[in-house]
């Protein structure tokens, strides 16, 4: 992943514009809308040798100044119609140019609204063309401060956000990203807890349940597995997408409960389960929490299950919860066994321990 920040002396008025943020990103990561259909059925009409005089892009265009928009200064013309089919023709360029020596290195103007999702601001008609000549590579993505509208410009507030979830300067997981490499990290053991789950996984598609920051999701999307990230928490499932996609990684990010997400159809190879568990029992009990984890039966092929196995080794437990519940490992591995019909085929010892469950 690469982040660059490019300062500027410009000023407008009185204030200086804000500095530039660069990504290199897939080029089929970034959206292209509505428009896309209409330049393909465009193209298409071109290459056929059809008169694209009233082609759909150029309909879209009169479409779109008649309503007010703006379509590159077609808008402004005295001769809109000449105009139109002028900037109708620098499409059918660019798609020469393109399909002959593929992509410039020209930037692709974006933003990231409040859930780290990225749209595109500029440049869908290279996008389009890009991937309908089947190019699939790094583009300049540029992050827009253009638009009036607050919520269609800028950066995903990445700093901001994690300080104030995590009250401070913390990070529950590593990340990598250098606006928060000097952060505070809680769980310092992540890598020895994805080294023990990397060397026992099975198949290819993964569920990480209480996803956080992400970390387990991008590690294991690096090395090809299929990640769907989940937590209730929608700030945290923002950065984790907004993550996946300045480095590049496909992972399915999911907002909920997952005792409501383990729906009868839903199939994983693995389900990552760590430091998750004792948050139901704090939430609903000892016993309901317990019968939960009937939800697991029949969803994975292996589970990996990391919990506190007494209330009194959660560190920031309220004093009134520290004798809530207390299982020694045997007693807390039987239990989950039999509420989730599976079996402990290993088990390693961290911070907590984690068990490595398989159907039964």
């Amino acid at each position: 992943m690469t982040v660059k920040m490019v300062k500027t002396n410009k000023i407008e008025g009185k204030q200086k514009q804000p500095p530039k943020i660069r990504y290199k990103i897939k080029n089929t990561f970034l959206p292209t809308n509505g428009i896309e259909k209409i330049i393909v059925q465009t193209l298409n009409m071109y290459r056929k040798g059809e008169d694209i005089t009233n082609s759909p892009l150029a309909e879209w265009g009169r479409n779109r100044i008649k309503d007010g928009g703006w379509w590159y200064g077609c808008e402004e013309a005295k001769n809109k119609e000449v105009a139109i089919q002028l900037r109708q023709m620098k499409v059918i360029a660019l798609y020469e140019d393109i399909k002959a020596n593929g992509y410039n290195g020209s930037e692709i103007s974006v933003f990231f609204d409040k859930d780290g999702s990225i749209h595109t601001y500029d440049g869908f008609h290279r996008l389009c063309i890009m991937k309908y000549v089947g190019l699939k590579t790094l583009v300049n993505v540029v992050i827009s401060h253009h638009d009036p509208d607050p919520a269609r410009r800028g950066d995903f507030p990445l700093v901001a956000v994690i300080t104030k979830m995590n009250s401070g300067r913390n990070l529950y997981q590593p990340c990598s990203d250098p606006r928060v490499k000097d952060f505070h990290v809680w769980r310092k053991d992540s890598s020895e807890r994805l080294a023990y789950i990397t060397q026992h996984l099975a198949g290819k598609t993964v569920l990480d349940i209480g996803c956080s920051e992400g970390y387990f999701s991008r590690e294991l999307a690096k090395k090809g597995y299929r990640v769907t990230a989940l937590d209730s928490d929608p700030r945290r499932v923002a950065i984790t997408r907004y993550l996946s996609i300045i480095n590049n990684l496909r992972i399915n990010c999911q907002v909920g409960k997952w005792e409501d997400y383990l729906q009868p159809e839903t199939k994983f190879d693995n389900v990552i389960f760590i430091s998750v568990f004792h948050h139901n029992i704090l939430s609903v009990g000892v016993e309901d929490a317990f019968k939960l984890l009937q939800r697991f039966r029949g969803k994975a092929t292996r589970v990996f299950f990391e919990s506190p196995v007494s209330s009194d080794k959660i560190s920031w437990v309220d004093k009134s919860k520290k004798g809530l519940y207390k299982f020694t490992e045997h007693q807390f591995k039987t239990r989950i066994e039999k509420e989730m019909n599976m079996k402990t085929v290993v088990m390693w010892h961290g911070i907590r321990p984690i068990y490595l469950l398989k159907k039964a």
